[in-house]
């Protein structure tokens, strides 16, 4: 049924069996959610979304993640691919580096003078610039001996900034995960 943009249908409580096509932008005014849980996929590996806008991605119920690029390998990354920023400390060290530029894992030591909230590292895309643009990508400290907090992520095609937004202790260990989708 073709609805001129003047009109706006509503419907509630309807259920689909099949395909529907809509042929132009549409809203959703309200959760979509699957039901069973877990039942349904979003795209195909036939017919994929493009590009994924959102405020928040919670994984945190996920038993895996794939991602082609990964997968398909890419220059394996090492502590001189990543860069610590002010506030980690004068003699705070990267170690035990694992993955590509889409896909990694990393740990911090603080240590030395200098420690201040809110530090930094920068990764240095081992394989060049993102061809397809600026990548989406998240970060989350996952272990360690220090204090778990959020990060922020500031991604452009050729470097990707992770601040942890808090303070770190001499001595302690950060391990941070990095996912990136471009």
């Amino acid at each position: 049924m073709a609805v001129p943009r003047s009109y706006e249908v509503r419907f509630q409580d309807i259920t689909v069996a099949g395909n529907v096509s809509v042929s132009d932008t549409s809203l959703i005014l309200n959760d979509l959610i699957p039901s069973p849980t877990e039942s349904q996929d979003l795209g195909s590996s036939a017919l994929r979304w493009r590009k994924i806008w959102a405020r928040d991605i919670d994984l945190s119920g996920s038993t895996s993640l794939v991602l082609t690029r990964y997968v398909a390998g890419g220059t394996a990354l090492n502590s001189s691919h990543f860069a610590l920023g002010s506030g980690w400390g004068s003699t705070a060290a990267i170690s035990a580096v694992t993955g590509h530029d889409s896909a990694w894992k990393m740990t911090i030591t603080a240590s030395g003078a200098g420690i201040a909230a809110n530090p930094t590292f920068v990764l240095t895309f081992a394989d060049g610039a993102w061809a397809a643009g600026t990548p989406f990508g998240i970060s989350k400290m996952v272990a360690g001996t220090g204090f778990r907090a959020d990060t922020d992520d500031d991604i452009t095609t050729t470097t990707w900034t992770v601040t942890f937004n808090d303070l770190p202790v001499a001595s302690d260990t950060y391990i941070f995960r990095g996912l990136a989708i471009g």
